[in-house]
């Protein structure tokens, strides 16, 4: 949901927003929203996309304001497009170098701002679930019952977000198990 907002109120709304491509470590452009519509964005292959990044902002109304989880996971994605990132912690920027990186040539010094080599290995190497795959909820947050069987779809709930997923699961008495699962149907734990 977007919502209007008076220009002092946008201005004093903070809004981490980094540069990340994995050539070097996290770089902070803006902490305010208000900030993003002076973001230049150059590209060596295909010149100058400032423009259509200020098309996207303004289409979608981000420039007024962000309001809600959902509003902040969809101004997130538009910004992937342009290899940023609003508000990111170790997990959401290892999970970006896992595109450009493998296991034998994690750039941990990228990350130390942001978590210990401890936290950054542990992401990377996760261990995952490997009794069952879970074709139907690529790229979800699922939660699973214990007695789980192969073949047979024990999935008692799903969420785009982890932040959806961890707040329910930890609010409410369920006898699950947490997991994430990749774009290729591998859970793995949380």
């Amino acid at each position: 949901m977007v919502v209007a907002k008076t220009k002092e109120q946008v201005q004093t709304e903070t809004f981490n927003i980094y540069f990340y491509n994995g050539f070097e470590e996290p770089k902070k452009l803006t902490n305010h929203l208000s900030d993003v519509k002076d973001i230049v964005i150059e590209d060596n292959y295909v010149g100058d996309l400032t423009p259509f990044f200020a098309e996207d902002m303004k289409e979608n109304g981000y420039l007024v304001g962000i309001e809600g989880q959902e509003a902040k996971n969809d101004f997130n994605e538009v910004l992937s497009g342009y290899n940023m990132i609003l508000n990111p912690d170790v997990e959401d920027l290892v999970l970006m170098a896992q595109s450009w990186f493998d296991s034998s040539s994690i750039p941990y010094h990228h990350f130390r701002d942001f978590g210990t080599d401890e936290q950054v290995y542990d992401i990377w190497n996760r261990r995952y679930d490997c009794t069952k795959t879970y074709r139907h909820f690529k790229n979800k947050y699922i939660i699973d019952v214990p007695e789980r069987r192969l073949g047979v779809d024990t999935v008692m709930y799903w969420f785009d977000f982890k932040e959806e997923a961890v707040t329910f699961f930890m609010n409410m008495d369920i006898n699950g198990i947490l997991l994430r699962v990749d774009k290729q149907g591998n859970a793995y734990y949380i």
